[in-house]
């Protein structure tokens, strides 16, 4: 997966270990469809990206320095199936008072009951986001249970019957 501005110099590729798993449809290899978030910032420039809850990527520059709210997906040169893309105003993952896009309860216990200011430095809110990223990751989360199609691997069976 690349990240980054559209451009190949701003471009980052971006591993996501075990958080996709790749089964084969039709015989051929594709990532289980996961579900991705992105938090636009259009006042800082930046954006987030969330994989099903967990945040994987923070303070991406988005491609209109302006900050205009756009956002765009490209698929790769063996293609992508994107089950949907959602825009929201409010943080739909979870509570985020001060839209920061760090999750509130995370964030009142890292900093002793409260919350980052909404005009803090760049640099705070990269420190605690980073912070979270890392606690996630030693949460080991798991994804989502969402309904997807079956890979060649699961023979199909008549329902109540194993």
């Amino acid at each position: 997966m690349v990240l980054g501005t559209g451009t190949t110099a701003g471009a980052a590729k971006t591993s996501f270990g075990d958080l996709i798993k790749l089964e084969t449809h039709d015989g051929v290899a594709l990532a289980a469809l996961p579900v991705f978030t992105v938090r636009l910032d259009p006042a800082a420039g930046v954006w987030d990206l969330y994989l099903f809850q967990r945040l994987v990527a923070e303070d991406l520059p988005l491609a209109d320095v302006k900050g205009a709210r756009q956002f765009s997906l490209h698929p790769g040169a063996k293609g992508a199936w994107v089950l949907s893309l959602v825009g929201s105003d409010e943080n739909p993952l979870f509570i985020d008072a001060n839209a920061n896009g760090i999750d509130d309860a995370f964030e009142a216990t890292k900093r002793n009951g409260a919350l980052l200011a909404a005009n803090a430095p760049a640099a705070d809110r990269t420190q605690l986001a980073q912070q979270w990223k890392a606690s996630q990751t030693a949460a080991k989360l798991k994804p989502w249970k969402i309904r997807r199609p079956v890979p060649d691997a699961v023979v199909a069976a008549a329902p109540g019957k194993k």
